[in-house]
Parts: structure tokens; C-alpha cells; sequence
């Protein structure tokens, strides 16, 4: 799509700031079937979860201050986990078995104490106010199921969607939790943006000593 639609479909002005956040689309998730130190992770090919309404993350990451001679002299970091809050208008049966994994037994779902949630990546873009895209994967985590709600149908109807939260982590391949690119960032390309939902771009072991430089997975 030219960026001239872009900006049309969406009434924006032609901004020329880096930008605000004003959508979310094209959520997916990719199975995370291996994990080891030092190795290439291995993904399944990513699918996508149509519908997003929301998505709202939330990191952990928290800081104490040593004080010396009466003033704080010294901050440590300590990063924390990611949250993760996915509002989409439904989540289908199917989708459960997947993501929470739910059993499926004579055509119905069935859950218990016995389901596993696998390990994904999840992914997904967010437009911004000057018509460009941050492109976002968090790596490996989890998905749960914590509030579900259903209200009468009165004289005006209401939407309700449903939620899906998470809990995300850094990778034991390579101690990573996060990919992220903007369309306006210098080193955006379009091939970038066309591999982004494949897992091309999952499969590759981030080493930080080389600045996102990576090796492709074996394979």
C-alpha cells in the first residue's frame, strides 16, 4: 500500500514527527519448538490471529539506587518479564487447543489440570500517526486464560470481546526477548517488513556482542 493510502484511509495529516501509536493489526503467533543455549531456536511457521482489538504490554524491569555522601551515586537495573493483555473479538475452540492446550475429545474442547500452554513467539504491527508501521515480536512465552465475561444483550447492543494474557521471557538460545522495527527507521528495508511474519526472521540466533547481528538457523 503507498503511503499516500496509508495516510488517506486513516484521515492523518501528514505527520512529520517520528510518530504515536494510533493502530494495531496483524497479530500471529509462531510455536517455539526449540530453545537451547548457543543454538539456533527453531520456530514453526507463524499464524495469524485476525481480529486484534487490543494489545497491551507491560515489562517488570525495576531499578534500585545505592547512595553515597548523601546523594544517589549508583543504578542497577534488573529486567523483569513481559506481560501481555490480547483483546481480539473472539477466540475460536481451535485456537484454545492451541494456545492453552486444550484437549480436543469427541468434537469438544475439554480443559484441566493437565493442559500444557506451549512455548510461542508472538508478533504483530502497530500503525503510526505518520503513516508508518513498528513491526514488533516478543519471543517466547506463554499464553493463559484469566478473566472471561458475558453480559445481557440490552436495548443497545455492547461488543464483548474476549482476552487472552501472557507472560513473556528472554530466550535460552541467545538471552533475547524482543524484535522490533519501524518503516521509518533507517535500516528498515522492504525485505525486512516482507519476511517479518515468517519464520525466516524467527529461526536466527541474536548474538548482542554484534549488535543484532545473527546467524541463520542451520536448516
Amino acid at each position: 500500500m503507498l503511503r499516500r493510502e496509508i495516510l488517506s484511509m486513516a484521515n492523518i495529516t501528514n505527520d512529520t514527527s517520528g510518530g504515536v501509536t494510533i493502530g494495531v493489526d496483524m497479530a500471529h503467533y509462531a510455536l517455539l519448538t526449540k530453545d537451547e543455549k548457543g543454538e539456533a531456536p527453531v520456530y514453526s511457521e507463524p499464524v495469524p490471529l485476525v481480529n486484534a482489538k487490543s494489545i497491551t504490554r507491560n515489562a517488570s524491569d525495576s531499578s534500585v539506587t545505592e547512595f553515597y555522601d548523601n546523594a544517589p551515586k549508583v543504578t542497577a537495573v534488573s529486567k523483569g518479564e513481559r506481560s501481555l493483555a490480547f483483546v481480539k473479538s473472539a477466540f475460536s475452540n481451535a485456537d484454545r487447543q492451541v494456545l492453552l492446550g486444550r484437549k480436543k475429545i469427541g468434537g469438544i474442547t475439554v480443559g484441566g489440570g493437565d493442559d500444557f500452554a506451549p512455548s510461542i513467539a508472538f508478533g504483530f504491527r502497530t500503525m503510526k500517526s505518520n503513516g508508518n508501521y513498528s513491526y514488533i515480536w516478543l519471543l517466547k512465552g506463554t499464553l493463559y486464560e484469566n478473566e472471561v465475561a458475558a453480559a445481557t444483550r440490552e436495548a443497545n447492543v455492547s461488543f464483548q470481546n474476549q482476552t487472552l494474557n501472557g507472560t513473556f521471557i528472554v530466550r535460552n538460545c541467545d538471552n533475547q526477548d524482543i524484535l522490533q522495527i519501524d518503516t521509518d527507521d533507517p535500516d528498515y528495508t522492504d525485505a525486512i517488513g516482507d519476511a517479518w511474519f515468517t519464520a525466516e526472521t524467527l529461526n536466527v540466533l541474536y548474538d548482542a556482542e554484534d549488535e543484532g547481528e545473527g546467524d541463520e538457523a542451520a536448516g
